[in-house]
């Protein structure tokens, strides 16, 4: 019976001294606070030149700064000397020590040898080192590592015996030319392998992959081979062809199982590289449908401003025809009026012939239509044939060619404005309907400027609440009116508010 077993195991040791470190960071301190004394006391100095140290006083250095006579002690003994000197010499050499000591710690990085070399690997979790499989062990047996293994620029404190479940793993420190016992970042080592439990599993020949890590920086991968069958006890063998023969099918299974733990390595990357691809697939087709529907989207956008552009330049222009029209009309009725009413007309009439200076298509067009069917006086019913352009409420104005008049309605159909008020006569089916608000209710406003802006063709809060700063400065010309007025009184403001009302 074979099975192969994957245990882990971590592996440190006893902790050695720093006494050398210690020494130094003490004499440093010791030398530091006698300068420290002999600056400011003198009692160092006093002690070393046999002067009474009762002599000695603070106040004395005191004196001796300000240029004051001190007593004789303190001038003799209390200012640098010999001593001080070789005092700060060895404070800097041992200062230089500490320092190239901690660059020296602090930048080397641990490293692994072996002896012989490790059959493979760099120590890391993915690609350990291998150590040579010892011969076939028997139930409750031990083993040490063929290798000698030094390790450099560890923390021998975080070598420790780790006992797994079923063998304990540790080191063996072997004796070398080298005094390590006051270095603990460098250990020469084997390791050792003892069977803690051999009654434990069935009987049989087991195979165990063991992984484990020492110093919690370097991986080992140890392939050993166990005889759990009672009553066999492995015979000494002292000729050299078996030995050989077990060592060579050990090197066999070992270079298996790394060939196997290569390959699923491989397999591994292979599927992370390709989950990887997968994914940045998808993103980018993700990314390129989001921007087709966006382009998409901003075609369908374009379309539909064109249209209603489009639309709108139709309107303003059917608009303008029918002004000119009643221009006309208009231009014809002069003849009949006497002068001052003559007068007022022909201005209004200038104001209505510059519309074709107003752009309609930013400002917007009035709602219009024509009344489907006649009307009587008081009727509550106005037929238009299509109220899609109107609101659902609002003030219009109805035209015909006996003059016309101011109309409101709360409600429509589809062909019908509802809940009429204002028709004080009746009108025929030509007449028209434009829908008009009270735009006197906008400050800086006048019957006569109101009247202007409907001659100019703007006739709702909404129009005027639409212009631009170029538009408000074509409307001032067109109504003749004060330079900058219509911006400096904020109609469009004014007028925005009123139509959101």
């Amino acid at each position: 019976m074979q099975r192969v077993v994957l245990a882990m195991f971590g592996i440190p040791m006893a902790e050695k001294g720093k006494r050398l470190r210690r020494l130094m960071k003490f004499t440093f301190f010791v030398i530091l606070l006698s300068l420290t004394l002999n600056s400011y006391l003198g009692l160092l100095p006093a002690i070393i030149t046999g002067v009474n140290p009762s002599k000695f006083h603070p106040h004395y250095h005191i004196m001796f700064l300000l240029d004051r006579d001190a007593p004789p002690a303190y001038s003799e003994a209390g200012t640098l000397g010999l001593q001080e000197y070789l005092q700060l010499a060895i404070l800097a050499f041992v200062f230089l020590w500490l320092l190239i000591d901690w660059r020296r710690r602090s930048k080397s990085g641990p490293t692994a040898i072996s002896e012989p070399p490790f059959r493979s690997g760099r120590g890391t979790k993915k690609d350990p080192y291998v150590l040579e499989s010892p011969p076939l062990l028997p139930a409750g047996g031990n083993a040490l590592s063929t290798e000698t293994i030094t390790l450099e620029g560890i923390n021998t404190n975080d070598i420790r015996t780790v006992s797994g479940p079923q063998f304990d793993i540790s080191v063996v420190e072997q004796v070398t030319g080298e005094d390590l016992s006051q270095n603990d970042h460098k250990i020469v080592f084997r390791l050792k392998l003892e069977d803690r439990d051999p009654d434990d599993l069935d009987e049989g020949v087991y195979e165990f992959m063991l992984s484990f890590k020492v110093a919690r920086a370097f991986h080992f991968l140890w392939l050993v081979t166990i005889d759990y069958r009672k009553g066999t006890i492995p015979k000494s063998v002292e000729s050299k062809q078996p030995r050989k023969s077990s060592e060579t099918e050990s090197s066999v299974k070992v270079d298996a199982a790394i060939s196997a733990a290569a390959a699923a390595a491989d397999r591994q990357r292979a599927e992370e590289e390709s989950r990887k691809i997968a994914a940045e697939q998808a993103k980018a087709k993700a990314a390129a449908a989001a921007a087709l529907a966006a382009t998409a989207a901003a075609t369908k956008r374009q379309q539909a401003e064109d249209e209603a552009r489009r639309a709108s330049e139709a309107e303003a222009a059917e608009r303008i025809k029918a002004m000119e029209a009643e221009l006309e009309a208009r231009r014809l009725a002069l003849e009949e009026m006497d002068a001052k009413q003559r007068e007022k007309e022909e201005e209004l009439i200038r104001v209505a012939e510059r519309a074709r200076e107003i752009d309609f298509t930013t400002l917007g067009v009035a709602a219009r239509s024509t009344v489907s069917e006649p009307v009587e006086k008081g009727a509550t019913e106005l037929s238009v044939g299509d109220t899609s352009a109107f609101e659902e409420s609002g003030s219009a104005w109805v035209q015909d060619q006996d003059g016309g008049m101011s109309i409101s309605w709360t409600g429509k159909t589809a062909s019908a404005l509802l809940g009429v008020s204002g028709l004080k006569r009746a009108f025929a089916a030509a007449a028209t309907v434009t829908a008009r608000d009270d735009l006197q209710r906008i400050k800086g406003v006048g019957p006569f400027i109101a009247e202007k802006l409907n001659m100019l063709g703007i006739t709702t809060f909404r129009q005027v609440a639409n212009m631009t700063p170029e538009l408000e400065d074509q409307v001032n010309t067109a109504i003749e009116f004060f330079p900058g007025r219509i911006r400096r009184d904020k109609w469009a403001a004014q007028a925005a508010k009123m139509a959101d009302e």
